[in-house]
C-alpha cells in the first residue's frame, strides 16, 4: 500500500497528509482540474485538443492534474480517467498512468515530464529549487511507489 505523499517546501510530521485527503481540500477549493473538464485553447500554434489520462490509484496523477491546473486557459486539455489496467499508449508493455497525448500524436509518460510540459506552458519559469524537487520526486519518491 502506498505511504503518505508530502508536497510541502519544508515537510514535516504535521504537514503530511494521505493524498486522498489532499485530492478531496483540493478539489474543493478547485485547485485540481476533476476528469471532463476542458481548458480552451489561447495558444498559437496549437491545432488540435491533448488529452490526459490519468487513474485515481495512480500516485503521480496528483502532481500532473495540478500542473494542469497552472496551466488553465493556455492549453486545450480533455482530461480522460482511466482504470489502472488500461493500457493508453500503444508501444508500451504494459499500462502506465498518467500520460499526457500531445496533439502532434506523441506521449509524454512521466509524471515530472508531464509537470515540466504544463509549467513551459503555463509561462512559469522554473528555477533551481522547483528543478531540485521534481528531481528530487522523481528519483527518490518514486522509487518507495
Amino acid at each position: 500500500m502506498m505511504g503518505e505523499i508530502v508536497y510541502f517546501r519544508n515537510p514535516g510530521p504535521g504537514n503530511s497528509f494521505s493524498r486522498n485527503s489532499i485530492s478531496r481540500r483540493a478539489a474543493r477549493q478547485s485547485l485540481i482540474p476533476l476528469a471532463g473538464d476542458r481548458f480552451r485553447l489561447h495558444q498559437r500554434g496549437t491545432h488540435g485538443e491533448m488529452r490526459l489520462f490519468v487513474s485515481e490509484g495512480a500516485p503521480g496523477s496528483l502532481p500532473v492534474l495540478a500542473a494542469a491546473g497552472r496551466a488553465q486557459g493556455r492549453v486545450e486539455l480533455l482530461i480522460s480517467t482511466v482504470g489502472p489496467e488500461e493500457c493508453v499508449v500503444p508501444f508500451l508493455t504494459r499500462p502506465k498512468v498518467p500520460v499526457l497525448q500531445l496533439d502532434s500524436g506523441n506521449y509524454l509518460f512521466s509524471a515530472s515530464a508531464i509537470c515540466r510540459y504544463f509549467f513551459l506552458l503555463s509561462g512559469w519559469e522554473q528555477d533551481d529549487l522547483t528543478n531540485q524537487w521534481l528531481e528530487w520526486e522523481a528519483t527518490e519518491l518514486q522509487r518507495s511507489w
